[in-house]
């Protein structure tokens, strides 16, 4: 929750500044949030002979400020500005190993900094109703989700670059347009050393759009093309790549109609890669991938009890055909929605799985042993009604490989009970148990491993959120 306030010395001078666009229509918001959890996980590696354990604490901070409804002169036809400042941080205390290595070390790859310094997470301009039109541009590092966050999401990094957006003139439709120029590899060298690893370029240009059409629901089409010159290790098949364009094409529905609650998407990908020719690669890669992510919820009042809601849902996400060299089948998007923090998230508190990539040992791009490559959800889960407002959810999770070399497709499956207990909208507490039986195809070396399948691993979570 945002409170807007006036500070005294510091902000005199910030609103002196502003008196020349009549200062009298301005105001200054605050915000402030700081996430904590104490995590610990148990057989990260799936394999009961020589287990790894991680126990650590997590930190996330973000302090905001932002000056809006800054008038600009006349002539501009009502036109306004805010100013946007955002700060995060990110670290953990209790372990020395958390974010070096296999599991953790790729999350910490995202951001700038994971050592609980202040990273720039939003620095921005953001102009409101150019030139009395319904248009409205934000120029500078913002947050950014395209769609679900399926195809794109900044995942509190932020991204450095522009929107455009506005209303247009038939139907209540509206367009918005995007370009961002990410600062840094989404995995760094300190994770990605093998070959089979995920290298995102530096400089990796995003581009596309939203174009959104309300009906009975809301109907989004949403388009990314992905641009890189650079070394680049390709997510499905592992060659090198001196270039490449991937263009993805989603449609997505969503729809809150009494008791029932949808939000569904089908994504499609496209592109052409060059390689450096090495080890007997092909001089070029052709993508052709897809996914969908399908989530519903179901309200159902019960006698004299309260309300309890079900929920389903379904993903999909294709994986690269064994044996294929010329075209790659895996979707993956360098930047779709994977972390929340220093945490995976997805679907299950321990796998976390997306579409693309979930909690996995290998040093891999999605976290899976060599010659399993994409990945298939099926979930179902139970909220009853809250008692003296301590809410409880219930969850069960089917994973499954979506192409495999060899062998079984199972990843396995997850149980997860989480109870939480909100105040108001600034303090929420929450105590999760998961329970993660591991299949064949997510056991380190598969298929060729002595470690046993079906091994039991588990994570202990307590988390405290506050936001002011």
């Amino acid at each position: 929750m945002q409170r807007k306030g006036k500070l005294f010395l510091p902000v005199l001078a910030i609103f002196s500044l502003l008196r020349p666009f009549n200062a009298r229509a301005t105001n200054l918001d605050l915000s402030a949030g700081y996430n904590v959890s104490a995590l610990s996980y148990s057989n990260l590696n799936y394999d009961p002979s020589q287990k790894d354990n991680q126990d650590y604490i997590a930190n996330d901070a973000t302090l905001g400020i932002a000056v809006r409804n800054i008038d600009l002169p006349d002539s501009w036809n009502g036109t306004t500005m805010d100013i946007g400042i955002k700060f995060h941080a990110l670290g953990v205390s209790g372990s020395t190993v958390a974010l070096k290595g296999s599991p953790f070390g790729q999350i910490a790859s995202n951001y700038p900094n994971t050592a609980l310094t202040p990273f720039m997470e939003n620095a921005y301009i953001r102009i409101h109703h150019i030139l009395g039109k319904s248009i409205e541009a934000t120029i500078g590092r913002q947050n950014f989700v395209l769609g679900s966050g399926l195809l794109l999401d900044d995942d509190g990094a932020g991204f450095t670059g522009a929107t455009l957006k506005g209303n247009l003139p038939f139907w209540e439709t509206s367009l918005e347009g995007f370009y961002f120029n990410t600062s840094h590899s989404i995995y760094n060298d300190s994770y990605a050393a093998p070959a089979s690893s995920f290298l995102a370029p530096d400089g990796l240009n995003l581009a596309g759009f939203t174009f959104a059409i309300p009906t009975d629901g809301m109907w989004e089409l949403n388009e990314l093309v992905e641009n890189g010159n650079g070394p680049e290790i390709d997510p499905g098949l592992g060659d090198t790549l001196t270039s490449a364009t991937r263009s993805f094409t989603s449609l997505r529905y969503q729809i809150n109609y009494g008791s029932l609650i949808f939000d569904g998407e089908a994504a499609m990908e496209k592109g052409q890669a060059t390689t450096n020719g090495a080890n007997g690669a092909p001089s070029s890669i052709t993508y052709n991938g897809n996914a969908a992510v399908v989530r519903a919820k179901w309200k159902q009042p019960l006698y004299k009890v309260g309300e309890g809601i079900a929920h389903v849902a379904l993903a999909h996400g294709s994986g690269a055909t064994p044996g294929e060299t010329g075209t790659d089948t895996a979707f993956f998007p360098a930047h779709g929605h994977q972390f929340d923090g220093l945490q995976r998230d997805g679907f299950g508190a321990f796998f976390a799985a997306t579409p693309y990539a979930a909690l996995g040992t290998a040093p891999t791009a999605s976290g899976l042993p060599q010659g399993a490559t994409g990945i298939d959800v099926v979930s179902g889960g139970y909220t009853p009604p809250a008692y003296d407002n301590v809410a409880l959810d219930l969850d069960y999770f089917l994973y499954r490989a979506d192409q495999v070399a060899s062998g079984s497709r199972n990843l396995g499956d997850e149980w997860d009970i989480t109870f939480r207990r909100s105040f108001r909208s600034s303090l929420t507490l929450s105590l999760t148990g998961a329970v993660f039986l591991a299949g064949p195809a997510a056991v380190a070396g598969y298929p060729n491993t002595s470690a046993p399948a079906g091994d039991i691993a588990t994570l202990i979570s307590l988390s405290a959120s506050g936001r002011f």
